[in-house]
């Protein structure tokens, strides 16, 4: 279900305008063109749906209000902060090895997650993306699962855009490492595609999928999330197959 237009859209036809970051909204540290009137004219309908693992809703929200997006926390939806909320919610008795950003490793600390070492015995495995992984990172993690620890990710993208079309790593090209050591082993991961995200944003608006739409830059992530879902989905590239290039393409004029 892929909306194949680039003509401007009729914000009341939808319950939900749900939206990606990176690579939509922001490219880097600058807001996409036309991306901030997109935010206005859009109005509370409009929820960030992005698979961000550094920080939580709130660090993420102060950021997009800092580049000039008129938006607030509860419009903000991040696989890190889902992520230690399901765990918070499911798992919290556990003996957790978490391995990603400082705003990954604080969200878990005021959630109560126990950070262990392996001495201490790894219930769960939790993998975000992390600035200072490393080879005894990498080592770290395989002997916890190698002893039975369960495996989570914030999510699989393996790279992340920036600026000038160039791309970073993602916790999907950390995931592959460990993944190469350990095999195929049974894994969670709460980002986009997996439902999580996209659930969380329609229950915040009361909306349905079919009377919502999903606008994002990767087809593997947000569109076969939404499409899951029966939610349609508007492409955003630089790609000639692609539904539009900017948000700007899709403002009503």
């Amino acid at each position: 279900m892929t909306r194949l237009s680039a003509d401007p859209l009729n914000f009341d036809a939808y319950e939900a305008i749900l939206v990606d970051m990176d690579g939509v909204l922001i490219f880097g540290t600058n807001p996409a063109p036309g991306a901030i009137d997109f935010v206005k004219k859009a109005g509370r309908q409009l929820m960030v749906v992005t698979n961000e693992s550094r920080y939580g809703d709130d660090r993420v929200a102060r950021f997009l209000q800092s580049l000039g997006f008129d938006i607030n926390k509860n419009q903000v939806i991040t696989a890190c902060e889902k992520t230690i909320e399901i765990l918070s919610d499911t798992r919290r008795a556990k003996n957790f090895l978490i391995k990603g950003a400082p705003g990954l490793h604080q969200l878990a600390s005021e959630a109560g997650l126990q950070s262990c070492s392996l001495e201490d015995g790894i219930d769960i495995v939790l993998l975000g993306r992390d600035p200072d992984f490393s080879v005894e990172t990498l080592q770290e993690m395989t002997r916890a699962i190698e002893d039975g620890a369960e495996l989570w990710v914030t999510n699989d993208d393996q790279r992340h855009p920036i600026e000038d079309g160039r791309f970073t790593y993602q916790t999907g090209a950390l995931l592959a490492a460990l993944l190469a050591c350990v095999g195929q082993v049974p894994l969670e991961v709460v980002g986009k595609p997996s439902s999580w995200l996209f659930e969380e944003a329609l229950r915040r608006l009361s909306a349905t999928p079919k009377n919502s739409v999903m606008i994002g830059d990767n087809k593997l992530t947000d569109g076969a999330g939404s499409i899951a879902l029966g939610m349609p989905f508007i492409h955003l590239s630089s790609s000639s197959a692609a539904d539009a290039r900017f948000l700007s393409d899709l403002a009503p004029k």
